[in-house]
């Protein structure tokens, strides 16, 4: 008995197809996983970098040349001229007239 040889045309499969919609669903999950994990690696490093910040900020600084901490009131200072011996020059740069007399009374 004779077994002939199947049709060339019965070979051939849309294999590139395939591929492709293989290529485009693998690309699609590797972009939704890199979405989700830099989402949690951005959440990690933003929670480790404020309480880093915090800590620094609420521990107190210590230093080696660091003295005690006495405050010594000024005295407020004392005018050198009286008020009515006080010259005060009012300029208009704005551009309306009679303001600088407006500020200066």
């Amino acid at each position: 008995m004779d077994h002939p040889l199947p049709a060339p045309d019965a070979l051939v499969r849309p294999w590139r197809t395939a591929a492709y919609i293989a290529v485009v669903v693998a690309a699609f999950e590797l972009v939704l996983l890199l979405a989700i994990g830099g989402g949690k690696l951005v959440g990690f490093v933003a929670d480790r970098i404020e309480g880093a910040a915090q800590q620094q900020v609420l521990s107190p600084q210590k230093r080696a040349d660091a003295q005690p901490a006495t405050r010594k009131l000024a005295a407020a200072p004392v005018a050198k001229k009286p008020r009515s011996r006080t010259v005060v020059m009012v300029l208009n740069g704005n551009g309306r007239t009679g303001a600088a007399a407006a500020t200066a009374a």
